[in-house]
């Protein structure tokens, strides 16, 4: 493409001077067409211009600019320019030429409104690479001033020499509340009080002879606060002028501190002088520099008496190694505090007893020397000696009371106990001090009894508790511990005092006695449940359940872990052997094992059916006969230790059963146990007697059981032939109801009356074969089903489509069958055909303690009081519902019953016949329904 023809011979003498530019230079025309490029743009670029005069300038943006351009912002900027959408850019940007140098170019651009470019636009590319590098280290240096300026905590200001702000930084903003601007407009005379701003001038002058200087002043901010400042300035070069730099720091918490700092030592002054404890300064030597007056008060000096004296002069003989030696220890420990007691002289030559405090600030500038604090403790002291002759007293009482005395401190911690109870324990006093003394304690007692006396403690309630010790020779004793705590006069408790007691003997006489109460009472309970099983095995249907209700009262009763039985075949072997007929707790193997037992075997039952008597063992470990047998190690393996057997005779002296109970630890039974499983014998054999007996009668039973098969078998042959009786009259009442249907309508006179009564025969005959077959669906039917009651009443509504019917419908299930429409069928069909034409049928449904009540109601002719109790039976009709089999109501009460509810009728309102009648039904509610 070539260059566009310029035709005047200005635009040929512009476009000769674009050329010549260094900066790249494009130029758009109105079509936003490409019209020129300069050659330094098209050198930069790395294009040949011929090419891209005339194309469009978007496409000319995407292919070379856009590739050269590192900021693809920029881009866009330029190509709004060129396309007039952003008349009016200047911006910086960096491009990559061809030659891998990158560059930073001022990218301007605009509409050219003067000949010969009128309505053209023209964008620049200024190379500003080498300026850029020459300003960026003063840009650099610039913004770390900036930085450090602005970032500073203290105020910076910079004023001139009349005082005139030139610059302040953000701290300077803040602390006084003024904008930058408006102290950058004021002096430095407005910013501080009065007493100071005529300072000003002469502190400029100091600096400017000196350089530098520090001084105090102070600032006020904009509403008005004075703020104590320490302020150092010295002179600086600021743009070419001479300015002097102020470093202004807030000294607000540090005057606030002198001023605090004062008001102590005032306030200390004032303590010493006037406080009730003695306040002493000692030096290096131990020389007394310091007495405050207090001293004579307590000790009856003038405080100018003891100034100069050694403290050492005033300290009791024995206490005085004490003295020298925390003095001493001060001496190498400055600043911690050391506390101790000692005698000192009184004026008058009396002792008195002193609590010290002192502290080594011997390098401290404000004191150097030890500071001792005096508190007079003489009182104190008196009370404390007669507080211990007291428990000396307490003591010498404590040791002559068996087992002890005690005496405990507040938080429940011992400080005493009577050293008999010590002997018991074989302790010390101190090592029973604080809690010790739970070491000997049942170690199941000590939590229990821990807390319950930390409680009582915390509490101050009375404190009782039992609890067992282990005394020294291992024996275990109960103890009855019983305190009290003592109060002072504010009710504060200052200790606690009490007994223990040993109360061992008096335990061991109640356990006897709870034992043998114990023993009583499982007599009792003993006798009690062979009273109950008596009643229960007498119940037992089988024998089986009988023997299962003898080995659970053998467990029961003997408080045993297995227990068998087992019958004797007398016919087998010489001597009979003994069958297992069950078993509590065996194992699947010694099940198996002792299945069959010969007179032989060296198990307890074999030894019991070979001598005919009881046999115990206590202990298969120690059993003779049972050593190195199979049967010994069966019950080691099955984890029984001990057995007895008990045979089972008959009243007329017949071996029949062996009940046998097992342990799993060693066991020797107690003459009551033995006595209650003899009577459980008892009564077991002669129930087994009795057994044999129904056994008898069970096979007289089982051939009537027989014979009612044999019924059974005639009545489904029964049932057959009426079955097909029953088919082929219904199907001959269907050809004779039809021929009837016929003749009723041809008939006339008489004769029409009499095929209409032919006709009602064959429909009533209809009738009882279809009551006929739901009787014998009801007895073939088996179990019940949830049903939707609601929606069987209402199906059997809409079989009666012109009868008057009101229906309450709760939504409810009930359990019955596939039979309940019919009791519907009957009890809506009657109300409707006997009701008469006008009669308003009325169905509720309610639910009541798991049942629904169902009332069909009538107000119809009523049934008569004569006709209610038998309206349900066979063949029975009501003498005022009209003409029937008798059937319907009958097959009602029949499924009713059958579904586990009941039927009856009564009056709709009550003891008025002739208003109506309402049969009632319960159904039984589904469980699982709501």
């Amino acid at each position: 493409m070539n260059p566009p023809h310029f035709s005047s011979s200005g635009l040929l003498s512009a476009s000769v001077i674009l050329d010549a530019l260094i900066e790249g230079v494009i130029l758009v025309d109105r079509k936003c067409r490409v019209a020129w490029i300069n050659r330094s743009l098209e050198r930069l670029l790395g294009i040949d211009r011929n090419t891209i005069h005339g194309s469009n300038v978007g496409r000319f943006v995407r292919q070379h600019l856009a590739p050269c351009i590192m900021d693809e912002a920029c881009t866009d900027r330029i190509a709004a320019s060129l396309s007039a959408q952003d008349t009016s850019i200047e911006f910086a940007c960096t491009i990559l030429p061809p030659d891998g140098r990158e560059r930073r170019f001022l990218v301007s651009g605009t509409a050219v409104e003067e000949e010969p470019f009128r309505g053209m636009r023209v964008v620049r590319f200024q190379d500003i690479t080498g300026r850029k590098q020459a300003e960026e280290p003063l840009r650099e240096s610039e913004e770390k001033y900036h930085i450090l300026f602005e970032s500073a905590g203290d105020a910076l200001l910079i004023h001139d020499l009349d005082g005139r702000l030139l610059d302040v930084n953000r701290a300077t903003v803040e602390r006084l509340g003024y904008s930058r601007e408006e102290l950058l407009a004021m002096n430095l005379t407005e910013i501080v009080p009065p007493e100071f701003a005529a300072l000003v001038s002469d502190r400029i002058g100091m600096v400017m002879e000196i350089g530098h200087m520090v001084f105090e002043t102070a600032h006020v901010t904009r509403d008005g606060r004075h703020i104590p400042i320490e302020a150092s300035a010295r002179v600086i070069p600021y743009r070419g002028r001479t300015a002097i730099l102020s470093i202004s720091r807030d000294i607000t918490d540090r005057k606030r501190a002198e001023a605090a700092l004062q008001e102590s030592e005032e306030r200390f002054r004032l303590l010493t002088e006037n406080a009730s404890d003695i306040v002493l300064v000692l030096d290096a030597e131990g020389f007394i520099s310091y007495a405050s007056p207090s001293v004579r008060l307590i000790g009856g000096y003038a405080p100018e008496e003891l100034i100069g004296r050694r403290v050492t002069e005033l300290v009791h003989p024995d206490d005085l190694t004490l003295v020298l030696d925390s003095l001493s220890d001060a001496l190498a420990r400055p600043g911690e505090r050391i506390s101790l007691e000692v005698r000192v002289r009184h004026r008058s030559g009396d002792w008195l007893y002193l609590d010290l405090t002192g502290v080594n600030l011997l390098n401290e500038p404000a004191v150097r020397g030890y500071v001792v604090n005096a508190r007079d403790i003489t009182k104190r002291k008196q009370i404390e000696e007669a507080l211990r002759e007291s428990e000396r007293r307490f003591r010498l009482m404590g040791e002559t009371v068996p087992y002890g005395v005690w005496l405990c401190a507040p938080d429940g911690g011992v400080r005493y106990c009577s050293q008999s109870f010590l002997d018991l324990l074989n302790m010390t006093q101190e090592e029973q001090q604080q809690f010790g003394w739970t070491k000997r304690l049942v170690p199941e007692d000590v939590e229990p009894m821990m807390a319950r006396w930390l409680g009582c403690c915390a509490t101050g309630t009375p404190w009782e508790h039992e609890h067992r010790i282990i005394d020294c020779y291992g024996k275990v004793h109960t103890i009855l511990s019983k305190g009290l705590p003592v109060r002072d006069a504010g009710g504060a408790t200052t200790c606690w005092v009490g007994v223990n007691l040993d109360i061992t003997d008096r335990k061991r006489a109640e356990e006897a006695l709870r034992q043998s109460e114990q023993s009583l009472a499982a007599e009792l309970d003993a006798a009690r449940r062979l009273q109950q099983v008596s009643t229960q095995l007498i119940q037992a249907d089988r024998v089986e359940a009988l023997y299962e209700q003898i080995l659970d009262t053998a467990v029961t009763i003997l408080h045993a872990d297995f227990a068998s039985i087992q019958m004797l075949y007398a016919e087998r072997g010489t001597a009979g052997e003994l069958r297992l007929l069950g078993h509590r707790g065996f194992t699947e193997e010694a099940a198996q094992f002792w299945e069959w037992v010969r007179p032989d075997s060296e198990s307890s039952c074999g030894k019991a059916l070979f001598t005919g008597q009881r046999m115990i063992v206590p202990d298969v470990l120690d059993c003779e006969f049972l050593a190195g047998s199979a049967d010994g190690e069966m019950y080691l393996r099955t984890g029984i230790r001990a057995v007895q057997t008990t045979p089972l005779y008959s009243r007329s002296g017949t071996l029949l059963r062996m009940l046998s109970t097992h342990w799993c630890q060693p066991h020797d039974p107690t003459a009551n146990e033995l006595r209650s499983v003899d009577l459980l014998a008892r009564q077991a054999a002669d129930l087994i007697d009795r057994k044999r007996v129904e056994d008898a009668l069970r096979r007289h039973t089982d051939d009537l059981i027989r014979k009612s098969e044999e019924l059974e078998a005639a009545r489904d042959t029964a049932n057959m032939y009426l079955d097909i009786m029953t088919h082929d009259v219904r199907n001959a009442n269907n050809v004779s109801s039809m021929y009837a249907d016929l003749l009723v309508e041809m008939a006339e006179g008489n004769l029409k009356n009499y095929t209409e009564k032919l006709h009602a025969s064959i429909h009533r005959s209809s009738e009882i074969l279809q009551n006929v077959a739901t009787l014998r669906r009801a007895q073939e039917e088996t179990g019940l089903v949830p049903v939707d009651l609601d929606a069987v009443i209402r199906e059997e509504i809409a079989t009666f489509p012109g009868a008057a019917i009101r229906y309450v419908d709760p939504e409810v299930s009930v359990l019955a069958d596939g039979l309940l429409p019919t009791v519907f069928a009957n009890l809506i069909g009657n109300a409707v055909k006997h009701g008469g034409p006008e009669v308003v049928v009325t169905v509720r449904v309610e639910e009541r303690d798991g049942e629904v009540l169902v009332s069909v109601e009538d107000t119809g002719p009523g049934v008569p009081d004569a006709v209610k109790g038998k309206l349900f039976t066979r063949f029975e009709r009501g003498m005022a519902r009209g003409s029937g089999q008798g059937l319907g109501l009958f097959i009602v009460r029949t499924l009713v019953t059958r579904y586990g509810g009941r039927v009856w009728v009564e009056d709709r309102v009550a003891g008025r016949p002739e208003k109506g009648a309402a049969f009632r039904l319960t159904l039984k509610k589904d469980p699982q329904y709501g």
